[in-house]
């Protein structure tokens, strides 16, 4: 039980970490020109929706329970669903991309700010760029309503407390609205 307690705590930990650096997912630059990636990302974003698939040493959380807490497949699939509907619990919120390149964020009732970028062929985001909560995001989908990004992010953590860092990698990939353009 120490164990489990231990692996959720450090996932846990993870993905508030994680829920950080996503303030810090959508980024783009003002040019003038209309209908531009950067005009269109500038406005209050909304989370719609979020998916996230989770891995522990390139095996998904599932098969690392199984493997490395001996659960039967029922039981790790029931700890791993209670600890990604934890995880994704914390991404609601909105996000306001400024014109200037700033931006404002309230995520799980945290408020942030900081800059962001978009690249000249508007497919990724950066926030925050060259601070230590950089982030970078693929953009799938970016209309005048509609923002759809792509991320990984990955921490080194010893889950189950053998003195060994255990890489953890998510795959989030999140669903916006827009609410208002500046």
């Amino acid at each position: 039980m120490k164990t489990l307690n231990t692996l959720r705590k450090a996932l846990f930990t993870v993905c508030l970490i994680c829920a950080m650096t996503v303030l810090c997912l959508i980024v783009s630059c003002n040019d003038d020109d209309e209908n531009t990636p950067s005009d269109l990302l500038v406005g209050e974003w909304t989370i719609t929706s979020t998916t996230m698939d989770l891995f522990v040493n390139e095996k998904s959380l599932v098969q690392y329970l199984m493997d490395e807490a001996d659960m039967t497949l029922a039981e790790a699939q029931v700890l791993a669903d209670l600890i990604q509907n934890e995880l994704m619990g914390m991404f609601n919120g909105t996000i306001d991309f400024k014109s200037g390149g700033t931006y404002t964020a309230v995520f799980d009732g945290d408020p942030d700010n900081g800059t962001w970028k978009i690249s000249s062929d508007g497919e990724t985001i950066t926030l925050d760029q060259g601070t230590i909560d950089e982030m970078l995001a693929a953009i799938k989908t970016l209309t005048e309503s509609t923002l759809i990004i792509e991320m990984t992010q990955d921490e080194d953590f010893d889950l189950n407390g053998d003195e060994l860092l255990e890489t953890i990698v998510m795959k989030i990939v999140m669903s916006f609205s827009k609410q208002s353009t500046n």
